[in-house]
């Protein structure tokens, strides 16, 4: 038998522009989006379970998801666009090893 919940967080930061410039008799239209996340989550639970030879056990289960990091922006200027995005990830994932706990042994 298997239980496990995870909890995390994600952060998001968005920023916007839309404008137009005017100079003499030039005329520049423009849009700037931007947008940044990061995310990441922990998982706790525990695996219970009977080996023939030792007994009733129970297995504590830990693992983390690491923080992977996301940005996307999208510019115009006039007619002109241009997109991009990436991701990086900052921490990797892991999982702690414990060992099994024994209760009832024969």
């Amino acid at each position: 038998m298997k239980a496990e919940d995870r909890f995390g967080f994600k952060l998001v930061l968005l920023a916007t522009a839309t404008g137009k410039l005017e100079k003499y008799f030039i005329s520049v239209d423009f849009d700037f989006e931007a947008k940044a996340q990061a995310e990441g989550y922990f998982s706790a639970g525990v695996n219970l379970g009977i080996d023939n030879n030792k007994g009733i056990y129970f297995k504590p289960v830990l693992s983390h998801s690491g923080i992977k990091v996301s940005y996307t922006y999208y510019a115009k200027v006039n007619g002109y666009r241009r997109t991009s995005s990436d991701e990086a990830i900052i921490i990797k994932s892991g999982k702690a090893n414990i060992d099994r706990k024994y209760y009832i042994s024969k």
